[in-house]
């Protein structure tokens, strides 16, 4: 659905790389996630001298398992631990926008289960390979959830897209992990109707690092892989935040060039 886009990102100059990380069972975590962040040193290395990309503006996202480890580049920026023989690469990220990514992996909160996904079983035995009990540091690494709760800003500008009716990743799973986003992070929260519905979203501050999360009404797991209205929608709102990411990064690096400038001045 977002096919008409490529031809906007090409004429605007932008790069889109798809990363082609290592799979569970054959590769145990954080394999996934030390291959993507191999990529990103990559991008502002060799691949970045070889298509002409901008290394001071990189915006990851992905759908469903693709989501879930855009939420960890972007919460485990410049992690030498996870980044094995390109400790000094920079791994930052000027952006995360996911879909229907999950995010209490340790499912503190019963969501999972809720909806008949055991998601314990599928760390213990697919993805991590190890019981709780013996990797309990993999365990909290692999969970979104785990890393916000010590977080007091956004790590950069967020947004997250989902259906209200997704069966894989459990919708009140998402709803708490932002609510909690926006409480850690001092960001104000609103409510509006939809629907005879309400739904929170969080405010744009100026100078504020926003993280705004957009819930589909009647949509599933992976609704935006179907050439429908609101996968239309959803292209175009992802295009506007990557707008508003590179803007922001552009403003961020003026700002540095004038600071800089600025301590060169001598005072006679």
């Amino acid at each position: 659905p977002a096919f008409e886009l490529v031809f906007v990102w090409y004429v605007l100059g932008w790069v889109v790389v798809s990363i082609d990380y290592q799979l569970a069972p054959h590769a145990v975590f954080p394999a996934q996630l030390i291959d993507c962040k191999r990529a990103l040193a990559w991008m502002r290395g060799p691949g970045g001298e070889l298509y002409n990309m901008d290394p001071n503006t990189i915006v990851v996202t992905g759908d469903s398992a693709g989501g879930h480890l855009a939420q960890l580049l972007a919460l485990t920026m410049d992690r030498k631990d996870l980044q094995p023989g390109f400790e000094q690469a920079d791994t930052s990220v000027q952006g995360c926008c996911e879909f229907f990514g999950p995010q209490d992996m340790m499912d503190t909160n019963g969501h999972f289960n809720e909806i008949g996904v055991d998601i314990n079983g599928l760390l213990e035995f697919f993805l991590i390979q190890k019981p709780k009990g013996e990797a309990r540091e993999l365990y909290e690494l692999v969970s979104p959830f785990e890393h916000i709760k010590s977080i007091t800003e956004s790590p950069c500008p967020w947004m997250g897209m989902q259906g209200n009716r997704d069966g894989l990743a459990p919708v009140e799973s998402s709803r708490k992990f932002y609510e909690e986003f926006f409480k850690n992070i001092n960001c104000e929260q609103i409510w509006i109707e939809s629907k005879n519905k309400k739904t929170r979203k969080g405010k744009f501050t100026a100078g504020a690092k926003e993280v705004v999360r957009i819930e589909h009404i009647a949509s599933f797991h992976a609704f935006n892989t179907l050439p429908f209205l609101r996968s239309q929608l959803a292209a175009h709102i992802f295009h506007a935040f990557l707008l508003h990411c590179h803007r922001k990064s552009r403003y961020r690096l003026q700002r540095i060039k004038d600071s800089e400038q600025t301590r060169q001045v001598t005072v006679v």
